[in-house]
């Protein structure tokens, strides 16, 4: 089971931090896989800080036998996150290659750094046979 901590579910606006958490958690849904939302951080075994930095300033008190992985909607830019801040037992997750190569370009070294796209409603942007003249390519 995972535990999501997420301050932007709780709200009603829209925003993208938002659609991307709620979005992974429709992917949650379809695999079945189970989950909590804003629970204690020591309430599973697997734990997912999406965007609280206090709770981020919590992780080195939980048991080892937590798995922690937070990010992205955490801190803008490597610099941003607070020196004294220790999340060496944690996997940050950025939303590319490029962002992630951004952070380790910029000295990144608190805990190891992976990259997860995530966020498309995949339901709601399917594929069309309809011929196009124009085409947007998005390259995040």
């Amino acid at each position: 089971m995972l535990n999501i901590i997420s301050k932007c579910l709780l709200f009603k606006g829209v925003s993208g931090p938002k659609k991307g958490i709620e979005n992974f958690i429709k992917g949650l849904d379809i695999l079945g896989y189970p989950y909590v939302i804003n629970k204690g951080l020591d309430s599973c075994q697997r734990l997912y800080i999406h965007d609280d930095t206090f709770a981020l300033s919590k992780i080195h008190l939980l048991p080892p036998n937590i798995k922690v992985i937070v990010g992205p909607c955490l801190y803008n830019l490597a610099r941003d996150i607070p020196k004294e801040l220790d999340i060496s037992r944690a996997v940050y997750l950025q939303p590319s290659e490029w962002s992630k190569q951004c952070f380790l370009d910029f000295g990144f070294n608190k805990c190891k750094l992976d990259f997860w796209p995530m966020g498309i409603d995949t339901n709601s942007f399917k594929s069309s046979k309809e011929k196009k003249d124009i085409i947007l390519v998005y390259f995040k």
